[in-house]
């Protein structure tokens, strides 16, 4: 008795046995005696199409693996918490060869010659433990230093090693903004807040700031001690955090920027006085937004409009009767002022021109209750008609 079977031929290493006999992707039929060997032969070459796969696959992992070995980075971290400017401090950093392999130290990378490695080896033996001793020395001033020394051996195979070094040098007193920015209105007081954070290993009694100019008073009050010691991390915070209120007076200063200098003196005598720089921008009474007005490409008898914002930096309470507008631009000109919110308002401007060509003016804006006047520049370019 026969028996057919039909057999769909795809695109497998076994499909080659098929193609002498049949077009790929159409029945075959065969013999039920025939297909034991059949199914034998595809065996054969699945397997070993499989295992040929396997291998290259095995040797791609192999690859990889090798690669990731080679790239591999290992961090050590070390934080020497506060110090002072210029101390000098020491760590060891212990490594351990967890390879098979011998590692055999080829050079050492610094982003600093504040931070010295030193070594008593040449090569670590699989499972040995070294010591890297590093010794840092900080600069002077305040700031947070993160420093690294970079360690590479010759086997390819070999970690680099990243050893970090952290650092919170501190002077004694270290103010908080280190400089200070303050606008003022013209003729007005203000006050400017800073603080001044002590790292020192006692309470300071007091403390004094000067100021380099008489506008300036500066009254410092305690407002926090704690329990500070060097070699703590930087979040512990201060010995003692002062509250200091500058005190400043722009009344007899002109519009425009003042500079000066405000000096902390420590308690004991000899120790490092701190400077911090501070400017003061005096703002004028009232400025234009934008402090120029332009007419661009007006055409002969076709009005346009432009808006100004107009602000006034007062004590005093300012309504639309305490403004004044004139201009010197003739019947061209229209001008209306809107209150936006107290102190602010908006100066519209209408302008038709009746000639072609540059035509230059000027808004004088007054507002005699703060003695106060601004001169806005106008400029208008009428094009030619055609």
């Amino acid at each position: 008795m026969k028996h057919n079977v039909y057999i769909t031929i795809n695109d497998t290493p076994c499909a080659t046995i098929f193609k002498s006999i049949a077009k790929a992707g159409r029945p075959v039929r065969v013999k039920t005696r025939r297909l034991f060997l059949i199914v034998a032969i595809c065996a054969a070459c699945v397997g070993a199409g499989c295992t040929k796969r396997l291998k290259s696959n095995e040797s791609h992992i192999a690859k990889n693996d090798s690669r990731l070995q080679e790239n591999d980075v290992r961090v050590y971290s070390h934080s020497f918490g506060i110090v002072k400017p210029h101390e000098k401090r020491r760590h060891s950093f212990i490594i351990t060869n967890d390879s098979d392999h011998q590692w055999t130290l080829s050079d050492m990378g610094l982003t600093c010659s504040c931070t010295v490695p030193e070594v008593e080896w040449r090569t670590i033996p699989p499972g040995a433990s070294v010591d890297i001793n590093v010794t840092y020395q900080a600069d002077g001033g305040s700031k947070d230093d993160h420093r690294f020394v970079t360690v590479h051996f010759s086997e390819p195979t070999a970690p680099t090693l990243k050893l970090k070094i952290t650092a919170f040098v501190r002077d004694k007193a270290v103010p908080i903004p280190a400089t200070l920015t303050v606008d003022v209105p013209s003729g007005q007081q203000c006050n400017e807040e800073f603080f001044l954070n002590v790292y020192d290993d006692h309470d300071w009694a007091n403390v004094v700031v000067t100021s380099s100019v008489q506008w300036i008073h500066v009254v410092p009050q305690l407002a926090y001690t704690g329990s500070f010691q060097y070699g703590n991390d930087a979040s512990t915070g201060p010995q003692q955090k002062w509250r200091c209120v500058a005190r400043i007076d722009a009344d007899g200063l002109a519009p425009g920027r003042h500079l000066a200098t405000l000096t902390v003196h420590p308690p004991m005598e000899g120790e490092k006085k701190v400077d911090i720089p501070i400017s003061l921008n005096v703002q004028k009474p009232v400025h234009a937004i934008p402090d120029t007005l332009f007419f661009h490409n007006l055409r002969v008898g076709v009005e346009s409009q432009e808006v100004i914002e107009v602000v006034a930096h007062t004590a005093m309470k300012l309504s639309l009767r305490d403004i004044e507008v004139t201009h010197t631009l003739g019947d061209g000109l229209r001008l209306e002022v809107r209150e936006v919110q107290p102190d602010q308002f908006e100066l519209q401007a209408t302008m038709a021109s009746s000639v072609p060509g540059i035509k230059r003016g000027q808004i004088t804006l007054r507002i005699p209750k703060i003695d106060a006047e601004l001169a806005i520049p106008v400029i208008t370019r009428t094009a030619t008609e055609s």
